[in-house]
């Protein structure tokens, strides 16, 4: 016997909100946002130091002397003077970018500002430079150029030294707020809601930039043992 209609709707619906948060969960909900144009309006922002405030922003998101910190998805390199003065003389800034022409713009711009302590990487999405483990990593306006989320924050999470930190910073979903275009912005709850599926516990900060919000997560043991 058929099922009566308002049956089938329901049975619909049901497989459609599977479809969505399996979709969630397995790290393909919707594929990368970040293109060329989001990147092309920060590196030509004349005005971005007033309110990106570099300095406030890595003294938020803990960076200390010495560390061994990565920058994923660098862009244009915007952060990696800011970085490269922050972790010192001791310290290692990583910048890994997915485009490998932006690779040749940031290894010369590392040459041109004698950033001794930087190295420049390009990789695929989901691998990261070497095999020793970061104290911190940071993701400024870059998220959205991961196609598999989930996935490459879980490998994210292996490679961060127990303690180790990871901060996201994205502009705010708000049309009156200059920026990347905003089909490209991403609210905070979706990455925090990706983090966890992806082994993470909640966020250890959440901080208002101005512009921007940020989220800090930390490689917590018990997270770590709890799993996804």
């Amino acid at each position: 016997m058929r099922p009566a209609a308002p049956v089938v709707r329901t049975l619909v619906f049901v497989g459609l909100t599977a479809l969505v948060f399996g979709g969630l969960l397995g790290g393909c909900r919707r594929g990368k946002v970040r293109t060329r144009a989001g990147i092309e309006a920060l590196a030509a922002d004349p005005a971005r130091d007033a309110w990106q405030k570099p300095t406030d922003l890595l003294a938020a998101a803990g960076v200390q002397p010495g560390e061994q910190v990565l920058d994923l998805g660098a862009a244009d390199g915007y952060l990696l003077p800011h970085l490269s003065a922050a972790v010192g003389a001791e310290g290692v800034v990583v910048a890994v970018e997915f485009e490998e022409d932006l690779v040749a713009k940031l290894k010369a711009r590392v040459q041109g500002s004698k950033l001794t302590n930087v190295r420049v990487h390009h990789v695929t999405e989901g691998e990261l430079p070497g095999t020793g483990l970061y104290d911190r990593m940071i993701l400024l306006d870059s998220y959205g150029a991961l196609a598999e989320p989930v996935g490459t924050l879980e490998k994210i999470r292996a490679r961060l030294a127990l303690g180790g930190q990871l901060a996201i910073i994205g502009h705010k979903r708000d049309e009156a707020i200059p920026g990347p275009p905003l089909d490209e912005r991403l609210d905070a709850e979706t990455i925090i809601a990706e983090a966890r599926g992806a082994g993470f516990g909640e966020p250890i900060a959440q901080r208002d930039l101005g512009r921007q919000w940020m989220v800090v997560f930390r490689h917590d043991p018990v997270a770590s043992q709890e799993g996804p």
